[in-house]
């Protein structure tokens, strides 16, 4: 008698190594554990989660966000340099920073939301999460930097009741930008917001937590890694992971 599930009749067949068999089906795990808000989202959101065999394209999508963020690891030291200089006041630098980082990651960005529509068209589905991700080119980041950087200032006007405040008027501008620009699944807070409410939290704390007699802080002390060894991990991380090779029988 057939079995009814393909996996296991090429196991049986031996068209496929049962090593190489446990390797993809760990990695598939591994993926959906890692996504879960990503699983949720596929789950409650298209019609295509009512069937166990369309699982692969919640895969297709999810390797297309890998990719995107692969690219921002990559671009993040970019990321932090404009971070410092709106910190420090100097707007202007920072502009010019957005502009230059802008034409390095377009095409990249256009590459991967070119993508993201064939899958879309291929499965007749969306995931409003990853489609928000895309859509940020990589830029959108930069203008968070902006937005939090006016919490500070927005804060102090509001306590000492000046009108009109224009750090508000800016930042509930961005703020409104942001809203505009971002659908989302509705399942969880946005990140963004979440950053927002970071840096009003650490505004009223004066950048400080509160004390309390039951707070403590982990301190891991700095370990030196020799150039050396840094080199050798850069190499593992740009290596891809390489599926096991079939025994020979």
């Amino acid at each position: 008698m057939a079995s009814p599930n393909k996996l296991l009749a090429d196991l049986d067949a031996g068209k496929i190594a049962i090593d190489e068999a446990v390797f993809y089906l760990e990695l598939i795990f591994r993926a959906t554990v890692e996504k879960y808000d990503r699983f949720l989202e596929y789950n409650t959101t298209t019609t295509q989660s009512d069937y166990g065999e369309q699982f692969f394209s919640l895969l297709d999508f999810l390797r297309l966000e890998a990719q995107y963020e692969r690219h921002a690891w990559d671009c993040s030291p970019l990321v932090a340099a404009h971070e410092v200089l709106i910190r420090e006041g100097r707007a202007s630098e920072a502009s010019m920073w957005r502009g230059l980082f802008e034409i390095r990651t377009t095409e990249i960005a256009k590459e991967l939301l070119h993508d993201l529509k064939k899958l879309e068209k291929q499965y007749g589905m969306r995931l409003p999460g990853i489609t928000d991700l895309l859509n940020e080119k990589f830029v959108k980041p930069l203008a968070l930097d902006e937005l939090l950087a006016l919490v500070p200032e927005a804060m102090k006007d509001a306590r000492d009741r000046r009108r009109p405040s224009e750090s508000f008027n800016k930042l509930l501008k961005l703020v409104q930008n942001y809203l505009d620009t971002s659908t989302g699944s509705g399942l969880e807070i946005p990140p963004w917001l979440r950053d927002l409410e970071d840096e009003i939290a650490a505004f009223d704390h004066h950048g400080d937590p509160p004390e309390d007699s039951n707070d403590f802080r982990l301190t891991v002390p700095l370990v030196p890694i020799p150039l050396e060894e840094l080199d050798r991990q850069f190499e593992i991380w740009e290596t891809p992971i390489k599926k096991p090779r079939k025994k020979k029988s």
